[in-house]
């Protein structure tokens, strides 16, 4: 990337992701009036056609099994996942790929790169819950977890962490639950100093999330251009121009930051800290003020099972609870030292 474009061949990756995503991972696969399948874990079939597209091991050097690209073409990557909503197990198993392919488990990666196996992720359910107990999303019992903190991150075999509580996710295309993890042990882990992995997942989290917000663009300048009201499109009243304008600013902030981040990562400067985790504070502040939006551009319908806005909003809420909430990150932005 060189002003924070993209390479010919970096977006040619990004390309080939995003026109196999369109044709078989749409939007309305989640929406009840569309015949949803269920949650994004009852997809085996796709998921072996992502392994074969390579997309588990992108930025995984090739001695280790990966494709051997950089954190670049990965994050282009990330912005069409969650353009298309795939699942959050997408995150999970890359992240759990670079951990059991730094513990030298050869086997393991050659199984999560080929889709044989998957990771959900777990995330610190927080001061309410008892000690070591994680949220789980899209976690199947046959799963691997993924959790990271600042210190680092590890891999646990699902089956190995206990008794899960199923509980209902506000976003209905994603498995939740809870369980405590505290005596669970680690298959593999990497810390923080070795590989920055918790870096990583705040990076490619936020360009999920401004892949959310670019797909609620398009939506919102769509509804500008065809909606009618007092004999005219509704894109010719100021507020709405208002609206949609702010919604495409903050994808294109979201998307500056978040490249900017990933560049750090690849370069390893020491102000990586700050930019990864102001990148998912940004893109995770901006998706969740563009999804609102968007749906009030559509009116009464905008609330309704019948249009992808609710859809979005959702996959926000949970993006922005995973690694941190939007206010959490603003929290660790501010106390970072000065040098970073």
């Amino acid at each position: 990337m060189i002003d924070l474009i993209p390479t010919q061949e970096q977006q040619e990756v990004a390309d080939s992701i995003a026109a196999f995503l369109t044709d078989n991972l749409p939007v309305e696969r989640h929406r009840t009036d569309r015949g949803r399948r269920g949650h994004s874990e009852h997809e085996p079939e796709i998921w072996s056609q992502l392994a074969d597209l390579g997309c588990f091991g992108l930025s995984l050097a090739e001695d280790k099994g990966g494709i051997g690209l950089s954190m670049a073409e990965e994050t282009l990557a990330f912005r069409e996942y969650g353009r298309y909503m795939v699942s959050p197990a997408m995150l999970g198993t890359v992240l759990a790929g670079k951990i059991a392919a730094h513990a030298g488990k050869t086997d393991l990666v050659a199984a999560l790169l080929s889709g044989q196996r998957r990771a959900g992720i777990g995330n610190d359910a927080g001061p309410n819950y008892p000690a070591g107990t994680l949220q789980l999303f899209d976690v199947r019992p046959e799963d691997l977890v993924v959790v990271w903190s600042e210190a680092g991150a590890q891999l646990y075999e699902a089956s190995a962490l206990g008794a899960v509580t199923r509980l209902e996710c506000i976003d209905q295309s994603v498995s939740f639950g809870t369980v405590n993890a505290a005596k669970a042990k680690p298959i593999a882990s990497v810390s923080a100093k070795e590989q920055p992995l918790p870096l990583i997942a705040s990076v490619l989290s936020a360009a999920m999330l401004t892949g959310i917000i670019e797909g609620i663009r398009d939506m919102a300048v769509l509804q500008a251009q065809t909606r009618m009201q007092f004999g005219q499109v509704i894109g010719t009243f100021q507020a709405v121009k208002h609206k949609v304008a702010d919604i495409g600013m903050a994808g294109e902030l979201a998307w500056c930051e978040t490249v900017y981040a990933a560049l750090t990562l690849v370069e390893r400067t020491p102000d990586a800290p700050f930019h990864a985790d102001n990148a998912k504070m940004i893109a995770g502040t901006g998706a969740l003020d563009s999804a609102r939006a968007n749906i009030q551009l559509h009116g009464g319908m905008g609330f309704t099972q019948e249009l992808n806005a609710h859809l979005f909003l959702k996959r926000v809420h949970v993006l922005n609870e995973i690694g941190g909430t939007p206010r959490e990150l603003q929290h660790r932005v501010l106390v970072l030292p000065k040098d970073a």
